[in-house]
């Protein structure tokens, strides 16, 4: 696994019981490099951002459900590990526990997967406006820099935030469902120690 294809994804969520808007970030793992990548390949991952039940998911080639990639119990502030597909257009689904292949998803979105590229699926949302959302994520060694920090807000209680490392602004008025991605030294968290890399966010004023 090699540094410069780290992708750090940072989330604006919002605790189920109330209270402010927090982030949380989790160290997703990196897809392999490109030259390691089998040919024709591309890289998929998926994120539940939705606060509620857990959910499985269904991953498959397009028009083909009947052997579909299956991620059991996903609960919310999940993010699988990247999964290698063969390029072409798949179809993501999710659907209650237990629930039969063949029932009618909560949730289902078409992509297409191209050779080489990266990406997230992200879930987003109440159970009422559950929606999916798919990512093309763009890697550290492409943009020059050993990592990069993902931001996507998924906060389902404020409908705009600022998010920030310390005193250090990386976005403000950031909309529901908007992503950006940040070199790491540009976030700030190079230059800190451990203890301190944590991005927060608030309401925006």
């Amino acid at each position: 696994m090699r540094l410069g294809r780290r992708l750090v994804l940072v989330t604006a969520v919002t605790a189920l019981l109330g209270g402010p808007v927090v982030a949380t970030a989790s160290a997703a793992s990196a897809a392999p490099a490109a030259s390691a990548a089998g040919a024709g390949q591309g890289w998929v991952r998926f994120a539940d951002l939705s606060p509620g039940t857990p959910e499985d998911v269904y991953l498959y080639p397009f028009g083909n459900p009947s052997h579909p990639t299956m991620l059991m119990h996903q609960g919310y502030g999940s993010v699988s590990e990247y999964m290698p597909l063969s390029a072409g257009q798949y179809t993501l689904a999710m659907r209650p526990p237990g629930a039969s292949a063949s029932s009618p998803p909560t949730v289902s979105t078409s992509f297409m997967v191209s050779a080489g590229s990266n990406y997230t699926v992200a879930s987003i949302g109440s159970a009422s406006s559950q929606r999916l959302k798919v990512l093309n994520d763009q890697m550290a060694a492409a943009a020059g820099s050993k990592a990069l920090i993902r931001v996507i807000q998924a906060s389902v209680k404020q409908p705009q935030v600022t998010v920030s490392v310390g005193s250090d602004v990386l976005a403000r008025e950031l909309g529901f469902g908007s992503a950006l991605v940040v070199p790491v030294r540009q976030a700030g968290f190079a230059d800190r120690p451990r203890s301190a890399r944590r991005a927060a966010t608030r309401p925006w004023r």
